[in-house]
């Protein structure tokens, strides 16, 4: 749940930092160095979570997992269509990260079977008498829907936000910054 936590207070940071989300939520204390606020907000997500786990620990724990499994499918559909859809950004990769097989990009074969082995964990994530949707966890399945519909609705919210104060946040997303 800690790891889970830093996961969280860093992608509010760079949600901040891309101006998505108020850009206060990527102010570094100078004390510690680190996102205070967004380190906060995690926190006090980690206590909701604490909270239900305690209440339905194999409910939470399953729909955690969900979670995850589905921002992991997002990776490696992204990785499968990345060198197609970005041409020019994928060609300017090292010679390592541009390895073909067979004239396939040997990243897209990998989102290919890190795509298909997700599926399988979906499969049994909803089909198990235990934990799929048949025992109930209904509620928390659309609870993971709705984050993502939320998503959405926050960074296109804020993309229109920020395009009437003249940034246009497409932008942030075509390069990945530098280190």
């Amino acid at each position: 749940m800690i790891t889970n936590a830093f996961i969280a207070s860093r992608i509010l940071f760079s949600l901040a930092f891309d101006r998505v989300i108020p850009a206060g939520f990527a102010d570094i204390s100078e004390r510690f160095h680190t996102p205070v606020k967004a380190n906060v907000i995690a926190l006090i997500g980690a206590f909701v979570f604490l909270v239900a786990t305690a209440y339905n620990f194999l409910g939470a724990y399953v729909n955690s997992i969900v979670g995850w499994t589905s921002v992991y499918m997002i990776v490696m559909l992204t990785c499968t269509l990345f060198p197609f859809i970005k041409k020019d950004l994928f060609e300017s990769f090292p010679a390592s990260a541009k390895k073909r097989v067979g004239g396939f990009p040997a990243m897209s074969i990998a989102g290919i079977f890190g795509t298909i082995a997700l599926l399988v964990v979906f499969y049994y994530l909803f089909n198990s008498p235990v934990v799929g949707i048949s025992s109930g966890s209904l509620l928390g399945t659309s609870i993971v829907i709705l984050v993502y519909i939320l998503s959405f609705v926050l960074y296109f919210g804020a993309k229109a936000f920020r395009k009437r104060q003249g940034l246009d946040l497409s932008f942030v997303f075509k390069e990945i910054p530098p280190e």
